[in-house]
């Protein structure tokens, strides 16, 4: 039986502790207690049976571990039905025509201002007509208004018996007449071959707000 590994105390063969420090001595042979030995040789000192028990344990599970490691690597490139396959990455080339988009600015309507003036007198529609050159007929007088009011008042005059629905309504300038009265703007009505042609339209000329229209000859 060897000494005590701890304090190196003699001992008994069959003797569990040393009598002098309390250790616990080693049983004998066998893996752990050439451990022990061993220790005890080198350094020393022994801090007992469970290390080299511990160290057995770990050395044990590394290499289980790097055994279950290879092992499923072997399984991963053996493995039926397995086909590692190299995905292109996707196409991201495009055209500029599809990446560039064109913003086009609103454009804005800018109104523009008619330039289209009032025709002058008999030269449209629903304007005052002139009477006829060098022409002498009957008429129906709607109105006879001063010269000093202007023929402004005498025009808008005839365009309300336009809006009354009577043909061929003007204005005359009764200094050029010989059968008016000068310093007058006569508005007109009609232009007709004889008198009770005109007589015959003076009921028209009522009717549409003009309640003293009269006949009349124009003469130059």
């Amino acid at each position: 039986m060897p000494d005590c590994p701890t304090c190196g105390a003699s001992t008994e063969p069959g003797q569990e502790y040393c009598l002098e420090c309390g250790a616990r001595l080693p049983s004998g042979g066998g893996v752990v207690a050439n451990v022990g030995r061993a220790w005890r040789r080198r350094l020393r000192w022994y801090p007992g049976d469970w290390l080299p028990v511990v160290l057995a344990l770990l050395v044990v599970a590394a290499l289980a571990t790097a055994a279950a490691v290879y092992a499923g690597d072997e399984e991963d490139e053996t493995a039926p039905g397995r086909t590692l396959v190299a995905i292109a990455p996707p196409d991201v080339t495009t055209t500029r025509a599809e990446t560039e988009t064109t913003e086009t600015a609103p454009v804005a309507s800018v109104p523009t201002e008619s330039t289209t003036t009032a025709p002058p007198d008999g030269a449209g529609p629903g304007n005052p007509v002139e009477w006829p050159a060098d022409e002498d007929a009957f008429t129906v007088v709607l109105s006879s208004l001063p010269a000093s009011g202007g023929r402004d008042l005498a025009m808008q005059t005839a365009r309300r018996g336009i809006r009354g629905g009577l043909d061929e309504v003007g204005v005359l300038d009764s200094e050029d007449y010989a059968s008016l009265h000068p310093g007058f703007f006569v508005v007109f009505a009609g232009v007709y071959p004889s008198l009770e042609a005109a007589q015959n339209a003076v009921a028209d000329a009522r009717d549409a707000g003009f309640a003293n229209a009269y006949a009349r000859e124009i003469t130059r």
